[in-house]
C-alpha cells in the first residue's frame, strides 16, 4: 500500500494516494515512511492541521531525519508561526550543518518575523557561501537588509535575485525598497511588474507591515 501511494503522490493523485497510506498505517501505524508520504499528501491537499500531526509523529518516530524538521517549518512558516518555524530550522541546521537550504530557510523566518536580523543576516551568509547563485536566498538577504534599513544593500541583493529569477515578489520588494531611496518612478515601475507577474505579489509585505 505504501508503494503504491507514493507512485499516486507522484501522480498527484491525492485522494488515492491517502487512501492507500491510510491503509498502509492501519497495518503498521509505527512506520515512519507510512506517516512521512502521508504528511506530504496533506500538506499537498493544503491540510496542514493534519500535515503538522503526522510530520509531529514522524518525528518521534525518526527523530535524526533533518527533512522532516525542514517541511514542518515550512507549514509553520506558511502559518506565520515563526518561533516554531525557527526552533524546527535550528534543529534542520543542526543535524544538517553544512545545507544551504537550512541556514536559508531559518534566516527568512527571522527576517519575516523582524527578530535577529543580526543573526538571520549570518544565515543568509552561510547559505551563499554554500550556493552563492540561490535567488531566493539572496533575495531573503534583501529582506534581512530592508529590515536593517540598509536599503542599498536591499537594492543590490534584490538585483542580483532579479538577475537569477526575475519573481513578482522580487521585483515588488525591489520597488518598495526604491521608494525608501527616493526613486518613486523606479519603485512604481518595479510594484508593478512585480504585480504583472504576480497579482498577489505584495500581500507578504502587507501582512507583516511593510507599505509601498
Amino acid at each position: 500500500m505504501r508503494y503504491r501511494g507514493r507512485v499516486h503522490l507522484e501522480r498527484r493523485d491525492f485522494d488515492r494516494a491517502l487512501a492507500d497510506f491510510n491503509q498502509a498505517a492501519k497495518l503498521s501505524p509505527d512506520d515512519f515512511e507510512t506517516i512521512f508520504w502521508r504528511a506530504g499528501v496533506y500538506g499537498s491537499k493544503d491540510d496542514f492541521d493534519h500535515a503538522l500531526v503526522d510530520y509531529s509523529r514522524a518525528i518521534q518516530l525518526n527523530p535524526a531525519y533533518a527533512a522532516t524538521y525542514a517541511i514542518r517549518a515550512h507549514i509553520y512558516t506558511q502559518r506565520k508561526e515563526y518561533a516554531r518555524a525557527i526552533a524546527d530550522n535550528d534543529k534542520a541546521v543542526e543535524l544538517l550543518p553544512d545545507n544551504a537550504m537550512a541556514y536559508q530557510q531559518r534566516c527568512w523566518n527571522r527576517a519575516a518575523s523582524n527578530q535577529d536580523l543580526d543573526k538571520a543576516l549570518a544565515d543568509c551568509n552561510k547559505s551563499l557561501a554554500i550556493n552563492a547563485r540561490d535567488s531566493e536566498t539572496l533575495d531573503d538577504r534583501g529582506m534581512v537588509y530592508f529590515r536593517m534599513a540598509k536599503f542599498d544593500l536591499a537594492k543590490a541583493d534584490y538585483d542580483a535575485a532579479i538577475a537569477i529569477k526575475p519573481l513578482g515578489q522580487t521585483l515588488y520588494m525591489r520597488g518598495v525598497t526604491k521608494n525608501r531611496l527616493g526613486d518613486a518612478a523606479g519603485g512604481k515601475a518595479d510594484i508593478a511588474a512585480g504585480l504583472a507577474i504576480d497579482p498577489r505579489a505584495g500581500e507578504f509585505a502587507t501582512s507583516v507591515g511593510i507599505n509601498p
